[in-house]
């Protein structure tokens, strides 16, 4: 079977495999690396099917900090958030929950491009995550 390529598609804790293989390909990433957990099942994937000497496609990962400031981006978040300024949310007061709500919504990472101009300083801080 020597330069056979063979594609399997399916859930890694679903698909079984005749013996383990030479490469594992593919898009385990999700934002800041982590997030959505698909890194999980790209490790696991690695532990239970690739063979000691296996290649994994991508390899490395790197993520890179910067700190950033975005006006416009800012008020995008704040009019979502506004929900939790609701006194009357079919007869309930949710404003109660405004502070832990903008907490929790500030606190997520927000995917996207930045204008050069947003970044408050060159300085960035990177970390990388080999997968092998």
């Amino acid at each position: 079977m020597e330069h056979i390529v063979e594609i399997i598609k399916g859930k890694i804790e679903e698909i079984t495999l005749p013996e383990k293989v030479d490469i594992i390909i593919s898009e385990p990433i999700g934002f800041l690396l982590v997030h959505e957990r698909m890194l999980e099942t790209y490790v696991k994937a690695r532990d239970k099917f690739l063979k000691e000497d296996g290649i994994m496609f991508p390899t490395l990962g790197t993520i890179f900090f910067s700190p950033v400031t975005c006006d416009a981006l800012h008020q995008e978040q704040m009019s979502k958030a506004c929900f939790w300024e609701n006194k009357d949310l079919y007869g309930m007061d949710v404003s109660i929950l405004k502070e832990k709500a903008m907490s929790e919504h500030f606190g997520q990472a927000i995917v996207g491009l930045f204008s050069r101009n947003c970044f408050l300083s060159s300085d960035q801080a990177k970390h990388e995550v080999d997968f092998r």
